[in-house]
């Protein structure tokens, strides 16, 4: 599919589209944008030139790719076990996977990774250019992330893997005047939605998750 037919690229210009004519029409006025970008997720099908990007020999596999687990929980069992009989699933859900799945996979994950900081990057741009850089607060994050090779798994199920729980988030709030820096705190999304309401000055509705 060409980069310009693809979702991410609309929800990009749509975006953009929003920040311009907010900047022309509500100047004054706070704004909030949930800009959600589908990728990366399977099927592994980055566009145009984000397809082979990336070389699925120089992209590493999880060192537990191809460990034997003694006692593993019966469902992860017995993906693996379809996977050595040739009888695996044709489907949406977990799989088990060889190290050549695993690198193509990684490979063309990592062109829709760079597909979307493209998409980021341009977004962001147009924030700089319209001067409203100065008092946004901008928020990084994402849902979940992929099992990608770990102990001979692809995409997501019941498994709690590192791979799977620990995401991105990014908070940037020119207000704050602080540097860069990282913490250790525990948290997740469901801390997101009441620290933006709180940064808005606004009390979470009852009942909120």
């Amino acid at each position: 599919m060409p980069e310009d037919l693809y979702p991410t690229r609309y929800i990009e210009e749509e975006t953009i589209a929003f920040i311009e004519e907010h900047a022309r029409r509500f100047e004054d006025q706070s704004f909030f944008i949930h800009c959600s970008f589908p990728n990366p997720h399977h099927p592994f099908t980055p566009p145009g030139k984000y397809w082979d990007m990336y070389d699925p020999s120089d992209c590493q596999v999880s060192g537990s790719l191809g460990i034997e687990l003694i006692d593993p929980p019966p469902f992860q069992k017995d993906l693996h076990e379809q996977l050595r009989s040739g009888r695996r699933e044709s489907r949406v859900a977990a799989y088990a996977c060889n190290e050549r799945e695993a690198r193509e996979s990684t490979a063309l994950t990592y062109g829709m990774i760079s597909f979307v900081d493209d998409a980021v990057g341009r977004i962001l741009a147009k924030v700089k250019e319209l001067g409203l850089d100065r008092n946004t607060v901008i928020i990084f994050t994402s849902d979940h992330g992929d099992l990608m090779g770990d102990h001979g798994l692809m995409l997501k199920h019941c498994f709690h893997n590192d791979g799977l729980i620990r995401v991105p988030f990014i908070w940037s709030d020119p207000n704050l005047k602080l540097e860069a820096s990282r913490t250790d705190l525990l948290s997740g999304t469901i801390d997101i939605s009441t620290s933006i309401l709180a940064c808005a000055g606004l009390a979470p509705y009852h009942g909120i998750q």
